[in-house]
């Protein structure tokens, strides 16, 4: 499993942990606070991507992803919970199954992900 399935799946068990409800993420820091670094990391490993391992997945928005990243690392207290609610359980599931499918069929792109890590 390379770093951005990872956190992906890490997303999805602490949902499934706490719950899919988000007056409860609002309300819990801890879930709060475990919801948001798997997506900061997941964030941060795609950073490092190369230009052809993106053009692979087509028409996502490596800028808003990096955004996102920049506000997680710079501006946590000021993170709309509804942006992270809705990253966490609209688009890290459908950026996960775009993995997959680049994974199944070009894994050597994506091998050594950010910190140089084998996936």
């Amino acid at each position: 499993m390379n770093l951005l399935t990872q956190y992906a799946n890490e997303v999805a068990v602490t949902i499934e942990r706490f719950g899919n409800d988000y007056n409860q993420f609002i309300h819990d820091f801890v879930f709060f606070n475990a919801l948001s670094m798997p997506i900061y990391q997941f964030a941060e490993q795609t950073l490092n991507l190369s230009e052809d391992a993106k053009e692979l997945f087509g028409d996502i928005c490596w800028h808003a992803i990096r955004g996102m990243r920049n506000l997680f690392a710079h501006a946590y207290g000021t993170m709309s919970p509804i942006d992270i609610w809705e990253t966490a359980t609209t688009d890290i599931p459908l950026l996960a199954d775009k993995i997959n499918v680049v994974l199944n069929s070009n894994s050597h792109i994506l091998d050594t992900i950010a910190d140089g890590r084998k996936g």
